[in-house]
């Protein structure tokens, strides 16, 4: 069926009738309310769950009759996947970017010391089912350029555990894209992340972090303090992750140091207020929108001041994010469109360079939840994740919370991406 634009196909979508005894807090998951009585919240004022899992979704009316088609319930999964039967004699192994857990089939193969490339356009192929289309981000293991036999079963069985299904191919020519061996498949390395956390860090931010790479995607995280900075090897590491806060226990020696670990090639990833701090410090010279001004000489009233100033306050609000389905940080994605979440009011101008800006927010952002006139238009139009160079290394800017407590897991790929793919971006599409 289709509904609002939306086409709803069988065995990939799901029903889920009113008429039943749950039905307030189903419209309650559902809800995207954008007006309010009151202006002030004690924390988020919108939890909208199919928006923070990036799911398309779309109300329809008791006309359609969907009560009447819907069957049952269940994982079809294991039923549709097909088993890798050529024992080794594939011309090449390839799964899709676009699962949740694709980050974490992608580090247990390179952890277990396999090669893997990344395709950075689309491609179709001959698999055992027949031609088959892979989107940008697709992850290639190819049997030629492995220094060990790939073990088949072991593999498949990963690709089980983690939901996915991988593909086998039996030549390395393409009906159309780029053929498996050329320079459209970049290699990709093994993750090595720092996070710092500690004295001036937002601690939930770092925790959130911390628990996406090691809870979900079961990779190792380093966590040191900004103090302890000095006595650690950077070099050791391809991702640092800066959480929002201000880096002030960084010593002038510890900057001079991640500075130079930048241009030799490592990945540095910044959240929210990060991004400020990185900007005073010389880092990246980015251009951070100001609130308007009150009109000089307005008056007002003592008593007003919480409720004014409180109504200026972001809390925590879901906007309307647009995606470039091109660019590397947002592969995986099948749709131009995505939910953001967003606490503060943080904002940036698009950098000069007009590729260095992957995702922006709509110009009329406010998709649910509160957020005062004067915020939306700040924050309406303004890059939501900006791309920095300096020297052959890479600073990934997030003025928004891709990894929000653990539950806004529609975003948790833009993240994901930074990590693996932010090492390929071109030197050329980045702001300097």
């Amino acid at each position: 069926m289709t509904a609002g634009g939306i086409s709803f196909t069988p065995d990939h979508a799901y029903g889920v009738v009113l008429d039943q005894p749950q039905y307030r807090l189903i419209l309650g998951i559902f809800d995207t309310s954008t007006q309010f009585q009151d202006s002030l919240f004690y924390d988020v004022s919108a939890w909208t769950l199919p928006l923070a899992f990036g799911l398309e979704y779309q109300a329809v009316p008791k006309s359609t009759g969907l009560a009447s088609s819907l069957g049952e319930t269940g994982n079809r999964f294991d039923q549709n996947m097909t088993s890798l039967t050529t024992a080794g004699q594939a011309a090449a192994y390839v799964f899709d970017w676009n699962h949740y857990l694709s980050p974490l089939l992608t580090y247990k193969l390179l952890d277990a010391g396999y090669r893997l490339r990344t395709a950075t356009t689309g491609f179709s192929a001959h698999t055992a089912g027949g031609i088959r289309t892979f989107s940008p981000g697709a992850i290639l293991l190819a049997p030629g350029i492995q220094s060990k036999k790939i073990d088949i079963q072991q593999l498949e069985q990963w690709g089980r555990d983690c939901g996915i299904q991988v593909f086998e191919l039996s030549t390395g020519l393409t009906p159309s894209g780029s053929d498996l061996g050329s320079r459209d498949f970049y290699p990709l390395t093994l993750p090595r992340i720092l996070l710092v956390a500690g004295e001036g860090i937002r601690a939930y931010d770092a925790g959130e972090i911390w628990h996406l790479l090691d809870q979900r995607y079961h990779i190792p995280v380093t966590i040191v303090s900004p103090q302890a900075m000095a006595n650690t090897d950077l070099g050791k590491y391809t991702s640092i992750v800066l959480p929002s806060g201000t880096s002030n226990a960084f010593s002038a020696i510890d900057r001079e140091r991640l500075g130079q670990w930048i241009k030799e090639g490592g990945t540095l990833i910044a959240f929210d207020r990060a991004i400020s701090w990185l900007n005073s410090n010389g880092f990246i010279n980015a251009s951070i929108r100001k609130q308007p001004q009150a009109q000089n000489g307005e008056r007002l009233a003592y008593a007003t001041e919480r409720a004014i100033s409180g109504a200026q306050f972001v809390g925590g609000a879901i906007f309307r994010g647009k995606l470039d389905l091109t660019h590397p940080l947002c592969f995986g994605y099948e749709r131009d469109e995505l939910a953001l979440f967003k606490r503060g009011t943080l904002s940036l101008d698009w950098a000069d360079n007009p590729w260095a800006d992957p995702v922006a927010f709509a110009t009329d952002p406010l998709w649910s939840g509160y957020a005062s006139d004067s915020n939306q238009t700040l924050i309406g139009g303004s890059s939501a994740l900006q791309i920095h160079g300096s020297g052959s290394g890479r600073i990934i800017c997030f003025a928004h919370n891709p990894v929000f407590r653990g539950y806004w897991l529609g975003t948790n790929r833009l993240f994901a991406n930074s990590v693996f793919f932010g090492g390929i971006l071109d030197g050329s599409t980045v702001a300097r």
